[in-house]
Parts: C-alpha cells; sequence; structure tokens
C-alpha cells in the first residue's frame, strides 16, 4: 500500500486546489511573449505594470479568485499500458520531476499559494502548521466504488492555428507571427505587429490588446489581454491620479449572463463545445460558471511622479476599498462531472470588456476503467498528502471546515500559531506530535469527483477521488483508485516545515 505522511495540515490541502499548483507566469515568459523588458512608461511604470496585468491572477487569487493557466481539453480514446512495475501511474519520487515535487510534495504550499488557495485569511496572521487526523463518521458509506475511467491530460492542437482563431476571436489584424524568442524545447507566436513592439512600454493609458501561444512538450498554453481595461482601476489607485485619468470613466460591468455569452463566444471560436448547466453541457464541452468577486485595492499618494513635486503628503497606510470584477469559469465535464480542466475569463472592475483569458489546450486519452474504493475507505488517504489533487468547486463560495485553514476561526488561528511556537506542549490547546498541534476532524460527508494528479515526468492524470465533508465544511478530497494503480513515491528532497 502506498504510504507517505504529510508533515502539516497546509501541506495537504495544498494539492486541492487548482489555483496553488498552477505555473505562475515569470518576468521572462512575459518578455519572451510581449518583448524584451520594456522601457519606463509616460507615468512611471516599467515591465512591473505590464506584469501586474498580465499576472493579475496573483493578485486576485490573493481575493479568493481561481485564475489558473489551466486546461482545454477535447476526449479521444486510447488505452495507455501500464507503467513502470504494473503501475499505470507513479506521482513524484523523480529528481528530474521538480513540477510534480512542487505540486504534490509537502514543502510545495508557500505563503502566496496558500493565500490562492484562500487557506489565509486577509488579516495577514501567520500561518501556523498543524496537522489534522481524520475518521470516518458512522454514517459514511463502506460500499466499494464502481469501476471508473483514468484520463491522461496530453498536448493538443497546433500552436500557430490557435494563435490564428484567437487573432480572429479578439479582432486582432496583422496576421500571427513565431516569435524569434522561441527555441528547439518551445514555439511561441504572437499577433505579428507585436514582432515591432519590441522595447515600448505599456503605461497606464495603454490600450493596447495582445496575446501568445506556447506550446512545449509540457503543454500548449494560451493568454490574451486588452490594457484598456486596466485604465480605470489604474487612475484610482494613485493620488493625485496621473494627468489624463479624468478622461477615463468607470464603465458598467456586463452581466453573469451577458459574461457567459461572451465567454462561449470565445469557446467557440477555438473549437470547443460548452453549455451552462450540466445538463445541457455535452461530454467533452464546457461548463460555463460566473460570478462577482469582491477585490481588495489601495489607493497610494504619491509625493512625486516622475521626479516631479505634487505636494501631496504620504500617509503611513494606504487607503482601502472594493471593487467588483467578474471571474467566468470553463470547466471540462467528462461523465456528467466537472474536472478540474478550466479555462478562465475575467473582467477588470471599471471595464465592459474582457480583460484576460488564460488557459491551455490539451487532449484526455482514456486510459481504461479501475476499481475505487469506499468513502469510508478513502477517509485514511485525508492522511496522506499523496493522495490529494487539485479539484473543481466554486472555491469563491465554498464553506471551509472550521478544522481547515479557510473555516479556522482567528481565535483558533492564533492558538495553533501559539503551539507551533511554544516550546512547551502545556501551553497549547491541543496534543502535540513531531512539533505541531494534532486536531481532530470526523468526515461525516463524501461525493464523487475527478482528481487531477501529476506523475513523476509531470503528465497530468484525471482519476477519480471524493470531496469530503464534516458537519462545518469542506475537509478535503483524494483520489479513490484502488491501490496497484497508483504508485506514490516520496519526494527526494526533504519537505519544508511551515510555521
Amino acid at each position: 500500500m502506498n504510504s507517505f505522511d504529510s508533515n502539516d495540515e497546509l501541506s495537504r490541502l495544498a494539492a486541492t486546489n487548482p489555483v496553488a499548483n498552477r505555473i505562475e507566469p515569470t518576468d521572462a515568459v512575459f518578455e519572451k511573449a510581449f518583448g524584451d523588458a520594456p522601457a519606463k512608461g509616460v507615468s512611471g511604470f516599467s515591465l512591473a505594470w505590464s506584469r501586474t496585468w498580465a499576472n493579475q491572477g496573483n493578485r486576485w487569487v490573493a481575493s479568493g479568485l481561481a485564475l489558473t493557466a489551466s486546461v482545454a481539453v477535447a476526449l479521444s480514446v486510447f488505452h495507455a499500458p501500464a507503467g513502470s512495475g504494473g503501475y499505470l501511474i507513479t506521482t513524484a519520487g523523480s529528481s528530474t520531476s521538480t513540477a510534480s515535487q512542487s505540486k504534490m510534495a509537502a514543502g510545495a504550499m508557500s505563503a502566496t499559494s496558500a493565500l490562492a488557495s484562500g487557506l489565509v485569511s486577509d488579516a495577514g496572521l501567520m500561518m501556523p502548521a498543524f496537522k489534522v487526523n481524520y475518521t470516518a463518521g458512522p454514517n459514511l458509506s463502506d460500499k466499494a466504488g464502481t469501476e471508473a475511467h483514468i484520463y491522461q491530460v496530453v498536448p493538443d492542437g497546433d500552436p500557430k492555428d490557435i494563435a490564428t482563431a484567437l487573432a480572429g476571436a479578439f479582432d486582432i489584424a496583422g496576421g500571427v507571427s513565431k516569435a524569434k524568442n522561441g527555441s528547439d524545447n518551445y514555439e511561441l507566436y504572437v499577433p505579428t505587429a507585436d514582432l515591432d513592439q519590441q522595447n515600448q512600454g505599456d503605461d497606464i493609458f495603454s490600450t493596447r490588446r495582445s496575446f501568445y501561444v506556447n506550446s512545449s512538450t509540457w503543454g500548449t498554453n494560451f493568454g490574451y489581454w486588452n490594457n484598456a481595461t486596466m485604465r480605470w482601476i489604474g487612475c484610482q489607485q494613485q493620488n493625485p491620479a496621473p494627468k489624463g485619468c479624468d478622461a477615463i470613466t468607470k464603465e458598467q460591468l456586463p452581466s453573469l449572463t451577458e459574461a457567459k455569452s461572451q465567454a462561449g463566444g470565445i469557446l467557440k471560436a477555438l473549437g470547443l463545445r460548452y453549455g451552462t448547466t450540466l445538463a445541457n453541457t455535452p461530454d467533452g464541452g464546457y461548463l460555463l460558471d460566473a460570478s462577482y468577486q469582491d477585490n481588495t485595492y489601495a489607493t497610494y499618494i504619491y509625493t512625486s511622479i516622475d521626479g516631479v513635486a505634487t505636494g501631496a503628503t504620504a500617509p503611513e497606510q494606504p487607503q482601502t476599498w472594493t471593487e467588483k470584477s467578474i471571474i467566468v469559469t470553463a470547466s471540462l465535464v467528462i461523465a456528467g462531472q466537472a474536472a478540474p480542466v478550466q479555462i478562465q475569463f475575467s473582467w477588470m472592475p471599471g471595464s465592459s470588456d474582457i480583460s484576460g483569458v488564460y488557459g491551455e489546450l490539451a487532449k484526455a486519452v482514456d486510459a481504461g476503467t479501475f476499481g475505487t474504493v469506499s468513502p469510508k475507505d478513502a477517509v485514511g488517504r485525508l492522511n496522506q498528502y499523496g493522495y490529494s489533487g487539485q479539484v473543481a468547486l466554486d472555491w469563491n463560495a465554498l464553506k471551509w471546515s472550521e478544522n481547515s485553514y479557510g473555516g479556522m476561526s482567528e481565535e483558533m488561528r492564533k492558538k495553533a500559531l501559539a503551539c507551533t511556537n511554544s516550546d512547551t506542549a502545556a501551553d497549547c490547546a491541543w496534543p502535540m506530535k513531531d512539533g505541531m498541534p494534532q486536531l481532530e476532524a470526523t468526515v461525516t460527508g463524501a461525493d464523487a469527483t475527478t482528481v487531477m494528479i501529476w506523475d513523476s515526468n509531470n503528465g497530468r492524470w484525471l482519476v477519480p477521488g471524493y470531496n469530503f465533508y464534516d458537519q462545518t465544511g469542506y475537509l478535503g478530497s483524494a483520489f479513490s483508485v484502488v491501490d496497484g494503480v497508483i504508485k506514490i513515491e516520496a519526494p527526494t528532497e526533504a519537505p519544508m516545515m511551515t510555521k
């Protein structure tokens, strides 16, 4: 039987939310897509400005949004051979599998990804390390699961064709070209017009619209952004506002129905099917879900702009305020269930136009059917991080259990933090083991789900699993495939403690 204990609860939950595990865009990626580092803009903005927009996921996920570089999948059928040693899948364990380790290893959860998972509050309280021990309640089903399919997620689509489709969908003229920044390992396509915009910075008043398609052996991902949608919110975050902000008016966000309609149009342009309910979403199509989000922003007082004194006096703390945005998530539907395989669309506050679209094109290869264990038998897997993965849930509306970071009260967080910082067990409200407080949770409910996991070669798989709950909310998820199919190996690097 596979076994590898998690060193703390934060590590175990790290693999659950797609946001926590997405590969973050870096300056190098954006510079390759948009040209070399741009020159300083007229209002004192540089690469940080364009990256702030293009990587809005980092801001939004801190407010609970799930802006992820995930997957758009078309189903195909192929029975994959069994993996090494008779296993179909081997997870983690490989010294070359850094991406898998970052997703599956206990130490992968950083403060940033914790925010991304909605696991810590906005209060900025330091994250305590603790361990939750899960037991099955008396009414949890002990009936073995049925045979269920496992799918392998593999890249799909010609990057130039995808780029051409994006150009048509967003009415960006001039054709598409392969960027010189590509290499033997990947191909990068951008609008042809962007090839002549090297070293041109995007300031706060930029109306530039663009996209990129990046294809490699690991996947084919893409992104679209519209700088004009950032102008109003950018102006509100500076006091005094830069000259010209008085001409930027606040637009009304679309309704959720309108937002889903716009997102559906983009999916159609990419050759994908979609629906607005599980009942009307075809298998292999995408279920559209839309929600308004409350985002917290800060207004900064500038005593000078580009070296010119403004006469303002900067306060010790910026003024914070909230504005609504919209996110639409398109989740792949397999056998009547939404999978953690998604394309996401966003609308920024003060703009009626789509701000960004991020996703990846791939296909799901059917690897066959395999047995599954009962919910009761799978509860023990919550105690071992290697059985976790990404699941598709409404993270913004989800009610977390009081025995999780997301549902834990501030008072309980402080008590747990006091335990991890204490030299004596007597100072802790719970039993201590291996330097961490031990909490107990009784699982009272479970529902079937699809879990995405990573193998030792950074490949992705969709496997059957369960979402687990106690009487106060969501606890976590684990896959339910019987032993002997998926081999879980310990990471080759020692996991970090989170205190």
